[in-house]
Protein backbone atom coordinates (compact mmCIF):
# COMPACT_ATOMS: atom_id res chain seq x y z
CA UNK A 1 0.00 0.00 0.00
CA UNK A 2 2.79 2.41 0.85
CA UNK A 3 4.56 1.74 -2.45
CA UNK A 4 1.34 2.34 -4.36
CA UNK A 5 0.75 5.56 -2.47
CA UNK A 6 4.16 6.93 -3.44
CA UNK A 7 4.08 5.34 -6.93
CA UNK A 8 7.14 3.12 -6.46
CA UNK A 9 7.86 -0.51 -7.13
CA UNK A 10 7.36 -2.30 -3.76
CA UNK A 11 10.70 -4.15 -3.86
CA UNK A 12 12.60 -1.00 -4.80
CA UNK A 13 10.89 0.98 -2.06
CA UNK A 14 11.67 -1.68 0.56
CA UNK A 15 15.35 -1.77 -0.47
CA UNK A 16 15.65 2.00 -0.40
CA UNK A 17 13.89 2.25 2.97
CA UNK A 18 16.23 -0.30 4.51
CA UNK A 19 19.26 1.39 2.97
CA UNK A 20 18.24 4.76 4.41
CA UNK A 21 17.02 3.65 7.85
CA UNK A 22 18.87 0.41 8.49
CA UNK A 23 15.63 -1.45 9.20
CA UNK A 24 12.78 -2.94 7.20
CA UNK A 25 9.47 -1.12 6.88
CA UNK A 26 7.78 -3.77 9.01
CA UNK A 27 10.33 -3.38 11.83
CA UNK A 28 10.08 0.41 11.59
CA UNK A 29 6.27 0.41 11.78
CA UNK A 30 6.25 -2.15 14.61
CA UNK A 31 8.74 -0.10 16.62
CA UNK A 32 6.72 3.10 16.13
CA UNK A 33 3.53 1.29 17.21
CA UNK A 34 5.25 0.01 20.34
CA UNK A 35 6.55 3.48 21.18
CA UNK A 36 3.02 4.83 20.86
CA UNK A 37 1.68 1.99 23.01
CA UNK A 38 4.27 2.63 25.73
CA UNK A 39 3.34 6.30 25.80
CA UNK A 40 -0.37 5.44 26.09
CA UNK A 41 0.34 2.93 28.85
CA UNK A 42 2.05 5.63 30.87
CA UNK A 43 -0.14 8.63 30.07
CA UNK A 44 -3.63 7.12 30.05
CA UNK A 45 -5.73 4.75 32.12
CA UNK A 46 -7.07 3.11 28.97
CA UNK A 47 -7.43 -0.66 29.09
CA UNK A 48 -4.92 -2.70 27.09
CA UNK A 49 -7.69 -3.59 24.62
CA UNK A 50 -8.20 0.07 23.71
CA UNK A 51 -4.47 0.70 23.37
CA UNK A 52 -4.24 -2.38 21.15
CA UNK A 53 -6.84 -0.88 18.81
CA UNK A 54 -5.35 2.62 18.94
CA UNK A 55 -1.95 1.41 17.73
CA UNK A 56 -3.46 -0.63 14.92
CA UNK A 57 -3.64 -4.23 16.13
CA UNK A 58 -6.80 -6.32 16.00
CA UNK A 59 -5.82 -8.95 18.57
CA UNK A 60 -4.92 -8.06 22.14
CA UNK A 61 -3.25 -11.46 22.49
CA UNK A 62 -1.02 -10.82 19.46
CA UNK A 63 -0.23 -7.30 20.67
CA UNK A 64 0.65 -8.59 24.15
CA UNK A 65 2.89 -11.33 22.78
CA UNK A 66 4.71 -8.92 20.48
CA UNK A 67 5.04 -6.29 23.21
CA UNK A 68 6.55 -8.87 25.58
CA UNK A 69 8.93 -10.12 22.89
CA UNK A 70 10.22 -6.60 22.26
CA UNK A 71 10.13 -5.16 25.79
CA UNK A 72 10.69 -8.27 27.90
CA UNK A 73 7.54 -7.69 29.97
CA UNK A 74 3.81 -7.58 29.33
CA UNK A 75 2.02 -4.27 28.68
CA UNK A 76 0.38 -4.46 32.12
CA UNK A 77 3.72 -5.03 33.83
CA UNK A 78 5.25 -2.18 31.82
CA UNK A 79 2.52 0.15 33.03
CA UNK A 80 3.01 -0.90 36.69
CA UNK A 81 6.80 -0.67 36.60
CA UNK A 82 7.15 2.63 34.71
CA UNK A 83 4.43 4.80 36.19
Amino acid sequence: MIADYVSLNPQYMMRMFKKETGESILVYVTNRRMEMAKEMLLKTDWPIERITEQVGYFSTAHFGKLFKKLEGISPGQYRKEHR
